[in-house]
């Protein structure tokens, strides 16, 4: 993410500007596109999430989300560098790795209810949600039935998601189109 002026959070500082944060950051309209680190061991997953002071968060799922099975969750590690780790479902499901998401009290995110359904199943408990975009989104204009996060973010910011992206459009993607790891990090890059 070059160009950007603030380590600005895109759909988060935007919506700043109907009074749900005070601080809104200058964009320059560029596409946002994450650098996706795996994070396989189960220690340093726990770790970066309890290390991190707010933790925004994609979840990818096989199918319906929250109702299928995880695929992996996207976590920004560090916004001006477009850093974004993904740890897979393996470790993700860890007992270690839900209780410090359980654990964990500033969590932002998307349609965050399949991630909270994902994580009661897992016996964990549900987090301190502190924004969740879509409800946020419907809040702000409950007219709207629009509430993809691509859509919000190029509505309501000047980010956009890269172009010819199906997935990122809110399309059916048929498997030529870039990996979960990818759109979860765009996704959480979003927030």
């Amino acid at each position: 993410m070059t160009g950007v002026q603030t380590c600005a959070l895109p759909i988060y500082d935007a919506l700043g500007a109907v009074g749900v944060y005070s601080e809104v950051a200058v964009n320059t309209g560029e596409v946002l596109e994450p650098e996706v680190t795996e994070v396989s061991s189960v220690d340093d997953a726990a770790s970066l999430v309890a290390g991190l002071e707010v933790l925004d968060v994609a979840a990818s799922w096989s199918g319906d989300a929250g109702r299928s099975e995880l695929l992996g969750l996207a976590i920004v590690v560090d916004r001006d560098a477009a850093a974004v780790s993904w740890l897979p479902e393996g470790t993700a499901s860890h007992p270690a790795v839900v209780a410090a998401l359980s654990s964990h009290c500033a969590v932002r995110g998307h349609h965050a209810k399949p991630l909270m359904r994902w994580l009661l199943g897992a016996n964990g408990a549900v987090p301190g949600l502190r924004l969740d975009t879509q409800i946020a989104a419907y809040l702000i204009d409950p007219a709207d039935s629009r509430y993809a996060v691509g859509e919000l973010l190029e509505r309501y910011t000047d980010y956009r998601f890269p172009t010819g992206d199906a997935a990122a459009a809110g399309q059916f993607d048929f498997g030529d189109g870039p990996a979960p790891p990818q759109v979860a990090g765009r996704e959480a890059l979003a927030v």
